[in-house]
């Protein structure tokens, strides 16, 4: 029996024109008829956040053809990360790349002067891990004290197990427009935004939760400061792990929050031929790379997507300087 906090269960806006409802089972899927309806849905004001406790929902946006696989888990990411491969894909040096990666990160940006949360206990943590591994033994992946740095890398590049979320439904909605500008060129996927009524309420009854929250510390992070993130992962564990094996990808999070807590999410779609109006309405409410990647690099990201939503460049003050 499925069991709810109360308030957890997402409840579609009836007072958002332009949805139509696409699918019901196993999770909500809503189709936006234009950018201003998707916006709107999505708004803590008239859309899912008005009937939700504050912060309650967390989002995610993309592609609506990507499965919420995190990028170290795709299988066509193979080979592994940065030459760290074996004979064939398998679990077990999918995992060796990820442990290996991370302590190598940590250790070289230590060694530089930058902060790494939990350094002290990383360390022994991730090689206990390995050593382990080396023994066929996987004791859930990865560690409470690795997930902060473990974020840290991949908001750097570095491809991991975690997918990133946000508090923020109209930063979710940019990186969902951002997606159709910067993903494959080949894809044909519309754009979307996933609700999750915080999945770390919801389980079956006498069982935990099988899809994990980290939220690690914003002053560590500027990037998660700047996005309202927060990130999601399904733990890998001992009993379930064919270390092995051919490698097969992990369920899709939205399977797993589906089958444990089907009233806890939703889809909502927009199509790709919209992506300019969306990024143009985006930007206006103050959300463009500039603000969610603080550096010189998000400022010129910033330029591009004004081109692409046919704004011009920006002017941010009249006159000129002395």
């Amino acid at each position: 029996m499925l069991k709810h906090r109360k308030g957890y269960a997402i409840r579609i806006p009836s007072q958002v024109p332009g949805l139509a409802v696409t699918k019901e089972e196993p999770f909500l899927v809503l189709e936006a008829k234009d950018e201003g309806a998707f916006l709107e849905v999505l708004s803590p004001i008239t859309g899912f956040g008005a009937n939700a406790e504050h912060r309650q929902l967390i989002y995610r946006g993309q592609e609506d053809d990507w499965p919420l696989i995190p990028v170290s888990r795709r299988k066509s990411n193979w080979p592994s990360l940065f030459g760290i491969t074996g004979p064939k894909d398998t679990l077990h040096w999918r995992l060796t790349a990820e442990a290996e990666t991370l302590l190598a990160f940590c250790q070289m940006a230590d060694y530089q002067g930058l902060r790494i949360p939990n350094l002290d206990r990383i360390n022994d943590s991730i090689l206990g891990f390995l050593t382990q591994l080396q023994s066929r033994i996987v004791n859930n992946w990865p560690p409470p004290e690795a997930t902060p740095a473990l974020a840290l890398a991949q908001h750097n590049g570095i491809p991991t197990c975690l997918l990133d979320f946000t508090r923020n439904p109209f930063i979710a909605s940019y990186f969902a427009v951002r997606a159709v500008f910067t993903g494959n060129q080949e894809s044909k996927g519309d754009l979307c935004v996933w609700v999750i009524a915080d999945p770390t309420y919801t389980s079956r009854e006498g069982l935990a939760s099988r899809v994990k929250v980290v939220i690690p510390p914003a002053s560590d992070n500027h990037t998660l400061q700047r996005q309202e993130g927060l990130l999601a992962y399904s733990p890998l564990e001992s009993e379930t792990a064919d270390l092995q094996g051919e490698y097969c990808p992990d369920r899709p999070l939205e399977e797993v929050i589906a089958e444990q807590s089907p009233k806890s999410l939703a889809q909502v779609r927009l199509k790709r031929s919209f992506a300019p109006m969306l990024l143009h309405q985006i930007i206006k409410l103050g959300y463009d790379s500039s603000r969610l990647f603080p550096t010189f690099d998000g400022v010129v990201r910033c330029l591009h997507e004004y081109e692409w939503a046919r704004m011009g460049p920006p002017r941010l003050w009249a006159g000129s300087f002395p």
